[in-house]
This record gives structure tokens, C-alpha cells and sequence, in this order.
């Protein structure tokens, strides 16, 4: 839970921890970090704590389904920051770890831990360490979901307007070349309605009669 009463994100928080070499607080209780609560004991913490600058913390509880799915189950925060801590493991190493935390955890053995697969453990400590930006496992979060929806909207209506300029062009093309063939109606009509001048001599002498014969 933020302490600004905002909703974080554990998976970003994570993150950015990892990148600003700001390492996470394993404690005991769901109050900020003491002597009395501070623990290294993955098994037996119950919250991760992360500060940030302008001493603003988050906590949050390691049963917190985190954005990061396995199987299309939502991985809790303890078994992703596990899973960060072993990034280096060989997969037998890990796995067998991930089968002794279990064990140690309060209630014996009971899958608290998820085991991940190479290939998710790798997409997850690439996205982690800021090596990808992207991750197939990762659901995006709710304001990023807001923006793509922004954006088809965006396009859409740009598609509209776009259309809708192409129908005005055509329409304002049409009524030009209705408009230019009226024009040339009325030129034309003008012209016929003009006297047909001859040459000097027709003009000075007339125009002689001309009698056609016909043949016969």
C-alpha cells in the first residue's frame, strides 16, 4: 500500500529499486521498518518495504499478487523478488532452494513459493534489471490500458477526419467541375451568339451569292 494513499505497483517498485541500487526492506510487520521488525529471512517476513525519495515509502504485503502471470495465475511479490534473488541460480539450484523456502515457510510445505519456469524467470530478471522493456508474462497496468484506448480513439477519429476531408475534397472537386462546365455552357453560348466576321474583302464588297447546280 503507498503511503501517499495512492495505489502502487510492486512489480514497478521493484523495479525502480533495483535500478537506483535502492535494495527492498524485508520486515516483520506492516509498519514502517525498526530494529524490531527488520528481517533477511525471506521465510519469515511478511511485508517488503521500499523507500523513495522525499522519504516516501510503500508496503507492501509478499502474498500481493503481482501483474506478472505464470500458467495465467498471478505470481505473488514474494515469489517474484525470490526469483530476482536466485536470478543467477542454475535451474536445479533454484529449484531445489524454491522446495526449502517452501518448507521453511509458517504451515510446512505448500507451494507458497512459485517455481517459474527458466524461460519466465528469464523474461521476468531481463524486465527487472531494465534490460527489456517489455515482458509477455507482465499485464499492463490500468492507466497504460487507458492510453492504448486513448489512442485507438485518437486514430479513429483522426481515420473520421481523414475521411471526412477526402469526402469534402471530392465534393468540393465535383461542384468545381460543375461549376467550370457551366461557365464554358455560358462562354460558348456567348460566342454563338456573336456576328461572324469575314475577311477585308467580304467586308468592302459583300458576299457574292453562290448557286449551287446540281448535277443532272
Amino acid at each position: 500500500m503507498a503511503s501517499n494513499g495512492v495505489q502502487a505497483d510492486a512489480l514497478l517498485c521493484l523495479r525502480h529499486a533495483i535500478s537506483s541500487n535502492n535494495h527492498p526492506i524485508l520486515t516483520t510487520s506492516s509498519t514502517l521498518a525498526s530494529v524490531d521488525n527488520t528481517t533477511t529471512d525471506l521465510a519469515h517476513a511478511t511485508h517488503l518495504q521500499f523507500h523513495h525519495p522525499e522519504d516516501k515509502q510503500d508496503i507492501f504485503l509478499l502474498s500481493t499478487p503481482t501483474r506478472f502471470e505464470s500458467s495465467e495465475k498471478a505470481v505473488d511479490l514474494r515469489s517474484i523478488l525470490f526469483a530476482w534473488q536466485r536470478k543467477d541460480d542454475a535451474i536445479t539450484d533454484y529449484i531445489a532452494a524454491t522446495r526449502k523456502l517452501n518448507e521453511e515457510l509458517p504451515g510446512g510445505a505448500g507451494g507458497a513459493v512459485q517455481n517459474l519456469v527458466f524461460a519466465e524467470r528469464l523474461d521476468l530478471v531481463s524486465w527487472l534489471d531494465g534490460t527489456s522493456e517489455d515482458s509477455e508474462h507482465i499485464k499492463p497496468l490500468a492507466e497504460d490500458l487507458a492510453k492504448a484506448h486513448a489512442q485507438a480513439d485518437g486514430a479513429t477519429s483522426l481515420a473520421a477526419a481523414a475521411a471526412n476531408g477526402a469526402a469534402a475534397t471530392t465534393n468540393h472537386t465535383s461542384t468545381g467541375t460543375r461549376a467550370s462546365k457551366t461557365t464554358d455552357g455560358r462562354i460558348q453560348q456567348i460566342y454563338n451568339g456573336e456576328r461572324i466576321l469575314g475577311d477585308r474583302n467580304s467586308v468592302l464588297h459583300g458576299i457574292k451569292a453562290t448557286v449551287c447546280l446540281s448535277a443532272g
